[in-house]
């Protein structure tokens, strides 16, 4: 009888081997054995021979790859399928959006700067000092504020 399993399996794995693309890339085969085991194929009452990359099968652990657009592991470097670098993607994505609310931010204080000056003018003599110097504030804050965190 364990002879039999051990041959049945060995027989599914090589029509799946024999399967597989010759693309010389690698591919994953995976062999689980039933629930009832000891940890040896012939002590198990079924097994599943599975081809492919083991996505995960909770959706809290998954995420979906912006390259393949398919389920991969939330926490891990790799896509499981096109090999994407994900941290490296990420640290992109969060680089640009940094770059556009440093760019905003700037815009906001250049034009409140100019603002205060230009309206500055139109103040008592004791005030537009002030509004001057609070204006070139707002400018220098802009020009501060237009690096984004982490740029040397």
């Amino acid at each position: 009888m364990k002879n039999e399993k051990i041959d049945a399996l060995l027989d599914d794995l090589r029509e799946t081997l024999e399967s597989l693309p010759d693309d010389g890339k690698e591919h994953r085969v995976e062999i689980q054995v039933g629930p009832h085991n000891s940890g040896y194929v012939a002590g198990g009452d079924q097994y599943i021979l599975r081809v492919g990359p083991d996505e995960p099968t909770r959706p809290e652990a998954s995420r979906i790859c912006p390259q393949c657009q398919r389920s991969t592991w939330r926490d891990t470097r790799e896509c499981v399928h096109c090999h994407l670098d994900l941290f490296a993607h990420d640290h992109a994505v969060w680089r640009a959006k940094e770059r556009r609310r440093a760019q905003r931010s700037m815009i906001i204080c250049i034009a409140l700067g100019l603002a205060v000056i230009f309206f500055g003018q139109f103040l008592p003599k004791g005030m537009a000092g002030w509004a001057a110097l609070g204006g070139f504030a707002f400018l220098f804050a802009g020009a501060v504020m237009g690096k984004p965190a982490g740029d040397a």
